[in-house]
């Protein structure tokens, strides 16, 4: 495998790791937002890591980024 692939698996993989750890953050958490997770993009548990973008990791990433964002301030808001 060449240094650049190798350089790119690697980013893909720290990616997909974001991931599972802000899924399982909402999971532990924000039970309650579990159900939004159904409405976000999922990838097929089929494709391979080739098949998905990093691009998409990252606007998944981002995406549970915004989901909590959001709650976290509507929460403040409704607790004031």
């Amino acid at each position: 495998m060449s240094r650049s692939k190798r350089k790119r698996a690697e980013v893909h993989q720290q990616e997909t790791m974001k991931i599972m750890d802000r899924i399982s953050e909402i999971k532990n958490k924000h039970p309650e937002l579990i159900k939004y997770l159904n409405e976000m993009p999922q990838f097929p548990t089929s494709a391979n890591d080739s098949e998905i973008r990093l691009k998409d990791l990252m606007q998944y990433h981002n995406s549970l980024l915004e989901l909590l964002e959001k709650y976290e301030l509507e929460s403040s808001t409704h607790s004031e």
